[in-house]
């Protein structure tokens, strides 16, 4: 679970989501886990690849909409 004890950012400047769809791609294990934990927290709704050979052979992509994509 990300917890947080100082946040530099005031809530109000923060894009929260209304449950769109965010594909993250990310070679790094942990740096995945983290953007996929905040972009939850803000209310998206997040699909993970590990990298571009992860996303080449997922064929469950193909029925989602993808509202914005964040590559490593």
């Amino acid at each position: 679970m990300l917890s947080i004890k100082y946040c530099p950012w005031n809530h109000s400047t923060l894009a929260y989501g209304n449950g769109e769809t965010v594909l993250l791609i990310e070679r790094n294990e942990a740096l995945l886990e983290l953007g996929k934990n905040v972009l939850e927290k803000l209310n998206y709704h997040v699909l993970t690849a590990h990298g571009h050979l992860e996303l080449s052979s997922r064929n469950d992509l193909s029925q989602e909409q993808i509202d914005l994509l964040i590559l490593d």
